[in-house]
């Protein structure tokens, strides 16, 4: 293999290439073993380098990500377990646990009084619900050159004593790990090649992956991160309201085209661009592939400009009045504040479009963790795929309805409107009596009874624009806080998440059992390479049986 046998003799001291050995016999069990290098984190002068440490890690975490392998993440009792890289790759590689055994040696080497650290640390992974830790104690090389001691002997021999004789029996033996390995190997050949061979086989595997998927969607609702699953997969967390509702809702002038004039001046101001306006983005996500068609693009937009809404408004007012005095166009409103509301579309839009991408990555994730097999998760996504998409327009069609409901005639019942209009008509009172205010000494601020007028001399044009102003003010802010609570429940809590009709409800029973026994083949029937192998494997199964019977 041409692998070092000497220092510095210049040739590789790892090598990908496999030695294999294989063991026959009637009492042999059927199982590979690989035996890889192990993971070290220093060089040896002459015979390792930092290219062999990347070569090997590389090469523990090649069999590692197999799914079919079962990982035995084996660790000394008389090191520091929290330190071993072994431990942190097979979590990331199987977050769930479903195929790692973990192994503990040499617990004769454990310093005097460490003792209790390994048996809470064995007692705290049995709580977790995983596979645990299993202590095995092996034969020390004196021992080894005895043909009189028994192995497994001197195992149970060396358990029944203080402080180990308190492990639970499934926690230590060789005969315990010889068990365990057993059962991981028989679950993870099931899962992995499950027997669908007849549509009830097939309808049962989809019921199983259904129960997972609507317990994930369960707790992902209401932020119970309970399952494994979301440690390991981020797409699971919900992070919903990261858009339009905080943008509108954030300031007095969220998502208005121009701030309010200042209530104390009351005085026109020129219209301006200005470059230091702040510039806020619609979209907070990125697109997915299968959802990008129908989503909005993002939008750069500005922040109110907080000048000129005094000339603007009266530029409306002569544009639009008639022959009415004291009175104002009702029409002249529902311009004003579709202008004034004129960047709600692109919020709202983003709002959707991230909502819409956050779900649908919760469902693809959702349905790997459920499923498990890749061609089965791509099969259910091509089957819902379309009755997804048109949950999400419906979605993105109520933001829709709610820009049309808003940009309709000004109407509301929310006293908030008159209190809103009441404090703009104080302040402007209370502004114009401060400027009549004479300072007296030792007595401060005093005003005339004959200085207390509530009379400004102004023109009808100009008494008319402040009016419509404070109006329009008054009601922007009730519309606001009504605009930035309907969008994310209409789109994201009904159509999204929580309503009869939601895109992760389509996954359930009632779909599964609607499914045709052709849907169901090719779902989750086994492929025809597959079907192939096993009945070969049959075959042979039958000719070495017939066999035995004939010896």
């Amino acid at each position: 293999m041409g692998l070092s046998v000497e220092l510095n003799d210049g040739k590789p001291t790892f090598s990908s290439h496999v030695l294999q050995l294989e063991i026959c016999g009637p009492d042999e069990d059927h199982v590979t073993v690989i035996d890889i290098p192990g993971i070290f984190r220093t060089t040896t002068e002459g015979r390792t380098t930092k290219a062999d440490i990347t070569v090997v890690r590389n090469m523990v975490l090649q069999y590692m990500r197999n799914p079919r392998s079962v990982i035995l993440a084996v660790v000394p009792c008389n090191v520091d377990i929290a330190t071993q890289d072994i431990i942190e790759m097979a979590k990331e590689v199987d977050p769930l646990g479903k195929r790692t055994l973990r192994i503990l040696t040499k617990p004769d080497l454990v310093d005097e009084g460490a003792e209790n650290t390994i048996l809470n640390l064995i007692e705290a992974q049995n709580q977790t619900g995983r596979l645990g830790w299993i202590v095995v104690r092996n034969l020390g090389q004196r021992q080894l050159d005895n043909d009189d001691v028994d192995r497994d002997t001197e195992e149970m021999a060396f358990f029944q004593n203080p402080p180990w004789d308190c492990l639970r029996p499934e926690n230590y033996g060789i005969k315990t790990l010889k068990s365990r390995l057993q059962e991981v190997l028989s679950t993870n050949v099931r899962r992995t090649f499950p027997l669908c061979d007849t549509p009830g086989q097939q309808r049962m595997l989809l019921l199983e992956a259904v129960a997972v998927f609507e317990d994930l969607a369960r707790q992902g609702i209401t932020a119970n991160y309970a399952h494994e699953a979301f440690d390991a997969e981020e797409d699971l967390r919900y992070k919903f309201f990261p858009g339009a509702g905080d943008d509108v809702r954030d300031d007095e002038s969220g998502g208005s085209e121009q701030e309010a004039a200042d209530e104390s001046a009351g005085s026109e101001q020129e219209t301006a661009d200005d470059p230091s306006v702040e510039v806020l983005s619609t979209r907070k996500t990125h697109d997915c592939e299968d959802t990008q068609h129908i989503l909005h693009e993002n939008q750069e937009i500005q922040e109110p400009i907080d000048k000129g809404v005094l000339p603007w408004i009266e530029e409306v007012y002569h544009r639009t009045r008639g022959l009415e005095i004291g009175s104002v166009n009702s029409s002249l409103l529902v311009g004003l504040m579709k202008r004034q509301s004129l960047k709600w579309a692109p919020l709202a839009y983003g709002f959707a479009s991230d909502v819409v991408t956050i779900v649908h990555r919760f469902i693809c994730k959702a349905l790997e963790v459920s499923c498990g097999r890749r061609k089965v998760v791509e099969k259910v996504l091509n089957l819902l795929m379309e009755s997804l998409l048109d949950k999400y327009r419906t979605a993105i069609h109520m933001a829709d309805f709610n820009l049309e409901v808003e940009g309709e005639i000004p109407f509301t019942l929310n006293h908030y409107f008159n209190d809103n209009l009441t404090k703009l008509h104080e302040k402007r009172i209370q502004s114009e009596v401060g400027k009549k205010t004479v300072d007296i000494p030792r007595y401060g601020k005093m005003i005339r009874p004959s200085d207390i007028t509530l009379h400004e001399s102004v023109g009808n044009v100009q008494f008319t624009v402040q009016g419509i102003h404070d109006t329009l003010q008054a009601y922007y802010k009730v519309a606001r806080k009504r605009f930035a609570d309907n969008v994310p429940k209409h789109v994201a809590i009904h159509h999204l998440l929580m309503g009869k009709d939601a895109p992760m409800k389509l996954f359930a029973a009632p779909w599964v059992s609607g499914l045709s026994d052709e849907d169901l083949e090719d779902i989750a029937g086994e492929s025809w390479i597959n079907k192939q192998k096993r009945r070969q494997i049959n075959k042979e199964i039958e000719d070495l049986e017939a066999g035995r019977k004939v010896l």
